[in-house]
């Protein structure tokens, strides 16, 4: 399993994570990688894309009735989670391809032996 950005357009950020296969495709709106700029995301030509400062100020204080509030931000922590969250999911797709590989030679040996 592997994870991906999807465009959502009633999340605050305009994206959610989701799990997928690991042979899964991309659709138009998703993503491997958040692209780098200010939330929420947005979709251009069916690729999410992130705001500028300025749009994201700007949607950001029409969601608040004009207040000062800034727009959320994806910390950090986030972003480091993200990145081990891709890692995990490369890892663990290693795991079952060796997994699979170590069967195969079981059976290959177990051949070698006489047995079935």
């Amino acid at each position: 399993m592997k994870y991906i950005y999807r465009y959502d357009g009633q999340s605050p950020t305009g994206m959610v994570t989701v799990e997928v296969d690991d042979d899964y495709t991309l659709k138009a709106g998703e993503a491997t990688e958040l692209p780098a700029g200010f939330t929420p995301y947005k979709l251009v030509d069916g690729k999410l894309t992130a705001s500028t400062k300025e749009e994201s100020d700007a949607f950001y204080q029409k969601q608040n009735g004009n207040s000062m509030a800034t727009a959320p931000q994806i910390t950090p922590t986030q972003q480091m989670m993200a990145v081990f969250t891709k890692q995990m999911s490369t890892l663990s797709g290693q795991v079952t391809a060796l997994e699979q590989t170590v069967a195969v030679q079981n059976k290959q040996i177990a051949e070698l032996k006489g047995g079935k």
